[in-house]
């Protein structure tokens, strides 16, 4: 078996823009590509989670309050929380007593390991576990809770990390048919929020359109039901805990 080529390359670009994400997110099209590599990375890596999670210290409640930078903060809580599919940091290529994932590991992040290694003055260093960086993370929300409750953008980021505390998220009871919602015969990497983030659609101001009435329901109303309902997350191991 070989390492998969595109993840080791997905590590190296998520590595190179370690000391970056906190300003791309705040762009909308380099916002979309830092939350691709996110999902990638953290669906096969443990390391990475911690990577991600130390790259946003200290700017966790700017970026909640920003147009796009919300939805980057959304994707990254979601994604280091959730179990990995396969965890290939101990990727075993059978040619030795070192593992070709750790050498990938080491390559892409071996200077951001070193003990002390973190973004900003007292930031979270990545040396630092999965579980501390990420109540590190909730901290800085917490001390701002009140205000991004009220905010439009911020109030998404604040829920994400109160259901993640939970250890429950909302999905839509009745789905819409072909939506990405979760189903049972695919991974909850492939559906779900943690496929692709709610976006709200921003459109250029123009004059309002009469809306035609649907002609098939007579009522005038939706076809579709819309529900939420809580459903416990697949939580990575280290982070499953009764002390919150």
């Amino acid at each position: 078996p070989e390492y998969p080529p595109m993840l080791s390359a997905t590590h190296a670009a998520l590595s190179s823009i370690f000391r970056e994400v906190a300003s791309l997110a705040c762009e909308e099209l380099p916002s979309q590509q830092v939350e691709t590599l996110v999902r990638i990375c953290c669906r096969y890596s443990l390391v990475a989670k911690r990577i991600v999670l130390a790259s946003l210290s200290s700017y966790w409640v700017f970026l909640s309050t920003h147009r796009f930078g919300s939805h980057v903060a959304q994707t990254i809580l979601r994604c280091v929380v959730a179990e990995c599919e396969v965890n290939l940091d101990d990727f075993d290529d059978g040619q030795g007593e070192q593992c070709e994932g750790k050498l990938v590991i080491e390559d892409s992040y071996g200077s951001l390991l070193q003990e002390g290694e973190g973004i900003g003055d007292g930031g979270a260093a990545v040396s630092d576990s999965l579980s501390t960086l990420l109540v590190q993370s909730i901290e800085e929300l917490k001390e701002f809770a009140t205000e991004l409750a009220e905010h439009v953008c911020g109030s998404h980021v604040l829920r994400t990390s109160l259901c993640i505390l939970a250890g429950v998220e909302f999905v839509e009871a009745f789905a819409h048919p072909g939506s990405n919602q979760q189903g049972d015969t695919m991974s909850e990497w492939d559906t779900g929020v943690l496929a692709a983030t709610r976006r709200g659609k921003f459109k250029d101001k123009k004059k309002k359109k009469k809306k035609k009435k649907n002609t098939n329901d007579e009522s005038g109303g939706s076809l579709h039901q819309e529900a939420t309902v809580a459903k416990a997350m697949k939580m990575v191991p280290e982070l499953q805990s009764k002390d919150f």
